[in-house]
């Protein structure tokens, strides 16, 4: 486990673990859900946000075991407390929306990405798949429980289409109030809200190229949206103005995924308002 002196010096996690991406998968856009009044959006601290928030990354860490995005892992952090967890989605080629953070987590090796045969694989040789009505059955048990969308597609508003499509389908659509989109780009927060007019959204940093130093134009995108909620690598925190800046401004700081609990005092010490974590 490297110090705090050597994470920060190293650019955080994301100098130690690159981004995998499962790619483009989508066939096919479906409409969206019908149109709902956008008056009442929450701009005040919504009902999922509490002090100190963790966030279960990619469902939650087991075992010792990292991006698994499966049932036991949702079913351990929900048996823990959490109620806040980001989710990895992706698309099968036949359509279906499912949880997979990367193709080498799945024990055998599929010619094609269809549906049934991955929901009848096993993650990691012991684990059992999860797909989108699996979630949101989850969602239904615990009504205080809120989901993190993170997509796994180069597509992210394809997949968000075709996620809320189905949910809309289930005759769910009331859960879309209790999931977060993910944003990665600027021009994606407008392109989301005619899909579905979701109560909050996440804009996170490491897909865009900006750092929390661009802060003035994270303010302005902000300022004219309903974002509140911004997710910086944890060791750009250091920039003191920025950060001030930013919290000044209403934003909500997140700190991406991290584990080590000497990072996550040192990253609370600056007063962010939630980490996501694999196991704390």
């Amino acid at each position: 486990m490297h110090s705090l002196k050597d994470w920060i010096e190293m650019g955080g996690y994301y100098a130690q673990k690159p981004f995998h991406i499962l790619g483009n998968r989508l066939k096919y856009h479906v409409g969206p859900c019908k149109e709902k009044n956008t008056n009442d959006i929450e701009v005040q601290p919504p009902k999922w946000f509490k002090t100190d928030l963790l966030i279960r990354h990619a469902g939650g860490g087991i075992d010792n075991l990292r991006y698994l995005n499966c049932r036991e892992a949702v079913e351990n952090s929900l048996l823990h407390g959490y109620r806040v967890l980001e989710i990895d989605f992706t698309i099968t080629e036949d359509g279906e929306v499912v949880c997979l953070h990367e193709f080498e987590n799945i024990d055998v090796k599929l010619d094609k990405f269809i549906y049934l045969d991955f929901m009848n694989c096993k993650i990691c040789g012991k684990y059992t798949p999860i797909d989108l009505k699996g979630i949101l059955r989850f969602m239904e048990e615990y009504p205080d429980l809120y989901i993190v969308t993170d997509s796994k597609e180069d597509d992210n508003i394809g997949l968000i289409n075709v996620l809320v499509s189905q949910v809309c389908a289930m005759g769910k659509e009331q859960l879309l109030d209790r999931m977060i989109p993910q944003l990665y780009y600027f021009d994606e927060y407008e392109a989301v809200k005619r899909i579905y007019p979701f109560k909050e959204y996440i804009f996170t940093l490491y897909k865009s190229g900006l750092y929390i130093w661009d802060y003035e134009r994270i303010i302005d995108f902000c300022s004219r949206t309903t974002v509140k909620n911004v997710t910086v690598p944890g060791y750009q925190i250091r920039d003191r103005k920025a950060y001030r800046k930013m919290c000044d401004a209403g934003i909500r700081i997140f700190c991406h995924t991290e584990n080590d609990p000497e990072i996550i005092k040192w990253i609370r010490s600056y007063g962010v308002s939630a980490i996501y974590t694999d196991f704390l």
